[in-house]
């Protein structure tokens, strides 16, 4: 992620990394909740779940995200998911405040 700190309405890039051993999968699209648990509606995602591969030790490729320009300050959280042989399904998160 490009920051950890935003203001509703801007843009960022998030990025999966595998810091594992053995190669992953995930998909480019995230949901983004609130300290609820809440999913924020109108997150404009990127693209629909498709698989990518992912080696071992390896970095995906930065995609974008822009927050909702309604979207009230406060802590907020994406959620992705990731599979791998070992563990399976793995739900991935980066935490994220936005300010006023």
């Amino acid at each position: 992620m490009n920051s950890k700190s935003f203001r509703a309405g801007e843009s960022g890039f998030l990025r999966i990394e595998n810091y594992g051993t053995v190669n992953a999968n995930y998909g480019g699209a995230y949901n983004l909740a609130n300290d609820n648990g809440e999913e924020v509606p109108n997150t404009e995602g990127v693209f629909s779940n498709i698989e990518l591969d992912l080696p071992a030790g390896g970095a995906g490729a930065c995609f974008p995200f822009k927050l909702p320009s309604d979207l009230l300050p406060g802590n907020y959280q994406f959620h992705a998911w990731a599979s791998d042989r070992l563990r399976h399904a793995v739900r991935l998160t980066a935490q994220i405040s936005v300010n006023p």
